[in-house]
């Protein structure tokens, strides 16, 4: 389930070479949220409306006796976002990230305190080098610049990777419940407005078989269509 990147975990990602690209509770998040909770009224008309579609084409489908269904079409809609921000295993899981985050950080400030002492040391003493030895001392600076960046962008990486895998992880979790839940309440859909993915749908909904007969017998029909539109033989002119 990858829709909208790594959900909550968007915001915790923190450029490691010094530039702060957010953090847990990061307004960004949370103005996101608020926004989604604001359409809340709104997306529960969506769902009553989407509801009474589905029972009107259930009726007309024939899945309908006696004016009862078989199984529920209510359809309701979950905000994947605000599980995790607000559920135990998520706020462990962001908060393992942010610890992760905050060694590499530390990790990154330590070696560029180095590298920035001796570039000052350079600085003080190039004057009274010797060619040979500016130039062995500048290659060297110059090597450790480039070890420097290459530990940030596997550390930014390394920690991208762990925020998708707990991300993904979660999800899982997170679908398996969404399942159970609605099993319990004879629910027809669930829908994640975070996402706009569907996390569970009744399998009595499931008409996929109907729609390749319907697609097959399309075909059929174009291909008895084109086969008259052919001009006739040449005998059958003759007769």
């Amino acid at each position: 389930m990858r829709v909208r990147g790594v959900f909550i975990f968007v915001g915790m990602v923190v450029c490691l070479n010094g530039t702060n690209c957010g953090a847990p509770g990061d307004s960004s998040i949370s103005g996101t949220s608020e926004g989604i909770k604001q359409t809340e009224a709104t997306d529960a008309g969506r769902s009553e409306k989407n509801k009474v579609s589905l029972q009107e084409n259930a009726a007309q489908d024939g899945t309908v006796t006696g004016g009862q269904v078989d199984v529920s079409l209510d359809v309701r809609y979950v905000d994947s976002m605000d599980i995790m921000q607000n559920s135990e295993k998520g706020r462990a899981a962001a908060a393992d990230l942010d610890a992760k985050r905050v060694s590499f950080g530390k990790e990154i400030e330590r070696n560029g305190e180095k590298l920035e002492q001796k570039a000052k040391e350079f600085a003080d003493k190039k004057v009274a080098m010797s060619n040979a030895t500016r130039e062995n001392f500048e290659t060297k600076l110059a090597k450790e610049q480039r070890s420097l960046k290459l530990l940030i962008e596997d550390r930014e990486r390394e920690l991208k990777v762990a925020m998708s895998k707990v991300t993904e992880e979660l999800f899982r979790e997170l679908e398996k419940i969404v399942a159970q839940v609605a099993q319990k309440e004879n629910l027809g859909a669930v829908i994640d407005i975070a996402s706009g993915r569907a996390l569970y749908v009744d399998e009595s909904l499931n008409f996929s078989d109907r729609v390749v007969v319907a697609w097959d017998n399309t075909k059929h029909q174009e291909s008895v269509m084109a086969h008259a539109k052919q001009p006739k033989n040449a005998a059958s002119v003759t007769a």
